[in-house]
């Protein structure tokens, strides 16, 4: 029968993990809030879920060379009645980019039940459950591993006062999925390697690879390199039958993926549509750039892993040294275990394998994804690679036979420390604060004039301008290289107080125009204007005002 003190430490495990998770979804919710524009793959996540007659604003005929009113372009962020639940058109629209539906499957699901409506909430919403539900299962993974549940507040105190715990929340994208996936699937694995005969934990391990892999395809390196492991643990048992059921499992759940969506293979070998996967394949073996390219991936995860919140430093300095001192001196004597390297070694080899694993992801994925090299496309291994720190700062602890239970409390203080700084400072990485202000600026100098907005064709640039195109009371889209019936255009609204332009001018990811010169053809082959200026700049865009002296 469990001590009475054990079982006090127990409930105050479960009591301070409670407290965490309403702490966390507070901190999260006001972050969310504060949350002030929009990242044009914010815009894309909604426009992928929830447009239905086309698949991006620059693939709708009826969009383009004709006057429209703001209101018209909400169709392409929600969902309208006799819409809802429309998964097909999800599937479709998905085969034109350049990742899997699955999340765009649940964000089509929250919006179906808000017919008409469009809000950043829908998505923040979702990732705030899927994250908080990261951290439950952080939670029992850890707590099953060390035994004790103050210790499995541990990872999950670390990971929510982590500026990436933040980033990956409030990106309205996928990666709060891949993350609860690529958790749970190590979990699923620990509990198969403990027990290779539990043949049930085969097929939740081969549904997760297919939902990991049918949200993200980044999601099949850590399954690889997982199965790998797992493969050679069978392979040295001995336990062929098992071997052949899992490897199989797992390569039937990826070839799964392909044959219920087929455009997944055509989006990573690249097409016109996806230039990542272009670019991914054209640079698949090139290793030239391998060493630079982990540097740089590492250097960018430290950045947003770290709490770096100046003035919380000291504090937190403080905190760790009294931490340590405290759990000297109320250490149990006669506690100090003789360290055997053998045993030790042995008690921490799945821990190193999957820490190995997680640096294999790593360098993997900055090789593949080329010129593309964002850390959010780890986002789903930190929670791994704070649970592997906090196992091992576990075991030394319990090695060396300091006071478990202060060095955790120290930690989860920590948390808050490190939490409040984040918040206080708003560090993340998706507010979108400087491009909402200056989107503010530029629409306010926009005003009610008449908007044209000016293409060669390219998706991202009217995908990039949402807000611009439904705050505006009139707005035409053109590709300027078919943008020949002017008069007729301007002669259909009010030109009295000018025209707005905004012009593509971004050369680096299309071949975008020189504004100066497609200004001066408008004004000089048109009795509208007889004078331009640049008003500025917004995104992939020059912005200009035409008007009649």
């Amino acid at each position: 029968m469990l001590s009475k003190s054990k079982i006090n430490i127990k409930l105050v495990g479960f009591v301070l993990f409670t407290i965490i998770i309403v702490l966390q979804a507070v901190s999260l919710i006001y972050m969310g809030a504060q949350k002030e524009g929009m990242h044009i793959d914010d815009n894309y996540s909604y426009i992928l879920s929830n447009s239905y007659d086309s698949t991006k604003i620059a693939n709708d005929s009826e969009s383009w060379n004709k006057w429209l009113s703001g209101e018209d372009f909400d169709k392409f962020v929600t969902v309208e009645k006799g819409e809802q639940f429309s998964y097909s058109k999800v599937y479709v629209n998905n085969t034109y980019d350049a990742h899997p539906p699955m999340f765009y499957f649940l964000l089509h699901t929250v919006s179906s039940f808000f017919p008409g409506q469009y809000t950043p909430w829908f998505g923040l919403g979702l990732n705030i459950t899927l994250i908080l539900a990261t951290q439950v299962l952080l939670f029992f993974f850890a707590k099953e591993i060390t035994g004790s549940t103050l210790w499995g507040c541990v990872p999950v105190a670390i990971y929510g006062g982590m500026q990436v715990f933040f980033d990956t929340t409030i990106f309205i994208r996928m990666y709060p999925l891949v993350t609860l996936l690529t958790v749970l699937l190590v979990w699923k694995h620990y509990h198969f390697i403990n027990n290779p005969q539990r043949r049930s934990t085969i097929v939740w391990c081969a549904s997760i690879v297919f939902l990991g892999v049918f949200t993200q395809y980044y999601f099949a390196f850590v399954s690889f390199f997982l199965a790998l492991a797992t493969c050679i643990f069978l392979m040295k048992r001995k336990e062929w039958k098992t071997l052949f059921i899992y490897a199989g499992a797992l390569i039937g759940a990826v070839a799964c993926v392909f044959l219920v969506y087929p455009a997944g293979i055509t989006q990573i070998t690249g097409s016109e549509t996806n230039n990542v996967g272009k670019a991914v394949m054209g640079g698949l073996f090139d290793f030239s750039r391998l060493f630079s390219s982990s540097v740089t991936m590492v250097k960018s995860a430290f950045d947003i892993m770290l709490p770096a919140v100046f003035n919380v430093l000291i504090p937190i300095g403080c905190l760790i040294v009294l931490t340590i001192v405290l759990s000297f001196v109320f250490r149990k004597k006669g506690q100090m275990k003789s360290l055997k390297v053998k045993e030790c070694a042995k008690e921490m080899l799945p821990f190193g394998v999957l820490f190995v694993i997680l640096v294999l992801c790593v360098v993997t994925v900055s090789h593949i994804s080329a010129q593309f090299l964002y850390v959010r496309y780890i986002f789903n291994l930190f929670p791994l690679f704070i649970l592997f720190a906090s196992v091992v700062l576990y075991k030394v602890i319990n090695w060396i036979g300091w006071n478990k239970t202060i060095a955790a409390l120290g930690i989860l203080v920590f948390w808050v420390v490190s939490t409040l700084g984040l918040v206080q400072e708003n560090r993340c990485s998706y507010l979108m604060t400087r491009q909402a202000a200056s989107d503010k600026e530029m629409i306010e100098k926009i005003d009610d004039r008449p908007l044209v907005v000016l293409n060669n064709g390219t998706t991202y640039q009217p995908t990039s301008l949402l807000n611009y195109l439904r705050d505006s009371e009139q707005v035409f889209m053109a590709n300027y290289d078919e943008f020949e019936n002017r008069d007729e255009c301007f002669s259909q609204v009010d030109c009295s107080e000018g025209v707005v332009f905004i012009v593509l001018t971004d050369t680096y990811w299309s071949e975008g125009y020189d504004g100066g010169e497609v200004m001066t053809d408008i004004v000089s082959n048109t009795d509208f204007f007889d004078e331009y200026i640049q008003l500025g700049e917004c995104n992939f865009s020059t912005v200009y005002l035409a008007y009649n002296n």
